[in-house]
């Protein structure tokens, strides 16, 4: 290990960690093992992003079965050398077999660390920024690009190119209880689309202390139709909420009922504060076929006695069986619901019903008076009484 020509004490740095699924495998002889880690170690030589960072930017820790490599310029080589590094084990991996082929799983993640001396003498780190890349990797299965939720928000702020291949995954638990909303890396050529399922969490225990510090006093829904033969629309939220709690308040959470199996990724969902400035996704607790539960991180705290505070979420969804429903995780004091479709298709007559937590009686909310029509035809229900939690509107067309 060479001496590094790095600041002392804390550092800023992004973190690359890889080991080799099933090495210690019993059935394995010695002699197998260790033409794995000779043949990982040889695949991460050959990567360019390894080759072409000199060895005061980067620091290299064996850990027997894997190695952790830190880069102190460039928050985007970890996942560059992860796709690099996954095409040099596959082309590995074309002649051999099965039992002599090398999997892998990585995990990213970028932030501070402690730079020290060990006994030798040679620079050597550790802390946070190492501790969670090796955590998220160990959530993983043999393909996975995993990384933590504050480095996948950063690159994709980059370019809208991350955008496309950083998917937002779970909240999972890790080591000594504590809980991460994780991402995936893929597309159709690298990486590996299945959900890790070890130490998913199915719920969070802070969603109801979220909720009961949170009051809804109005919620505008927009449905806007796209394409009336899929019936592909886009469903805009938009709350106007207090808090309730004597303490400062920086999350909400929020849920997605969705008529046809589509999982959290495929939403494409985006949300905004009353500034029109993205909200980042803190936690995905709930991702089932039909049911989402998530929640955001709010740009500024939300103090008691706070008014006129705002957000929106905006998803995506096909409603094959043309109707829309939406479940009620909180109460709301004033509800109004927009509906656009292109006037020339075959949508006509909406119907908006309320269906009752108490009874599940369905009742018809009659349309508000003069509805627009042009290109697109717009139509409007309110209920100036508000609804409460578990109640469900059903919009069908």
């Amino acid at each position: 290990m060479s001496h590094l020509d790095v600041p002392e004490n804390i550092i800023h740095a992004s973190f690359f960690f890889t080991d080799i699924v099933g090495l210690s495998d019993p059935t394995l002889s010695t002699d197998s093992q260790t033409s794995k880690i000779k043949a990982l170690n040889q695949s991460i030589t050959k990567c360019n992003t390894f080759r072409n960072t000199s060895e005061k930017e980067k620091i290299v820790l064996p850990t027997g079965d894997g190695m952790l490599i830190g880069f102190f310029n460039g928050l985007e080589k970890p996942l560059k050398l992860a796709k690099e590094l996954q095409e040099e084990i596959k082309q590995y991996n074309n002649d051999k077999l099965q039992n002599e082929q090398v999997l892998i799983r990585i995990g990213c993640h970028s932030g501070e660390v402690f730079a020290m001396d060990d006994l030798q003498g040679n620079r050597n780190i550790w802390g946070p920024g190492t501790i969670l890349a090796r955590r998220v990797m160990d959530a993983g299965d043999a393909g996975h690009i995993l990384m933590t939720s504050s480095m996948a928000e950063r690159l994709m702020e980059l370019s809208d190119e991350y955008r496309k291949i950083i998917h937002p995954l779970h909240d999972y638990k890790i080591k000594h209880g504590s809980v991460l909303l994780i991402y995936s890396v893929y597309d159709n050529t690298f990486g590996n689309p299945n959900k890790p399922l070890r130490g998913i969490m199915e719920k969070t225990y802070a969603l109801s202390e979220i909720r009961r510090a949170v009051w809804f006093h109005d919620l505008k829904m927009r449905i806007n139709i796209k394409d009336d033969k899929t019936n592909f629309a886009k469903i805009m939220r938009t709350y106007q909420f207090s808090n309730t709690l004597d303490e400062p308040i920086d999350k909400v959470a929020n849920g997605i009922t969705t008529d046809i199996q589509k999982s959290f990724d495929k939403l494409h969902v985006k949300a905004y504060d009353e500034n029109e400035k993205e909200l980042e996704i803190d936690g995905i607790s709930v991702d089932t076929e039909y049911r989402k539960e998530f929640t955001l991180k709010l740009n500024e705290p939300v103090l008691k006695g706070d008014k006129n505070r705002k957000y929106t979420i905006v998803y995506e969804v096909e409603h094959p069986h043309r109707f829309f429903e939406h479940l009620f995780l909180i109460n709301t004091e004033n509800l109004s619901v927009n509906f656009n479709f292109p006037t020339n298709s075959s949508i006509s007559e909406p119907k908006l019903y309320l269906i009752a937590s108490k009874d599940r009686e369905k009742t018809l909310i009659p349309m508000e008076p003069g509805s627009k029509k042009g290109v697109v035809t717009q139509v409007e229900w309110k209920i100036p009484s508000g609804v409460m939690e578990k109640d469900l509107v059903r919009l069908e067309w």
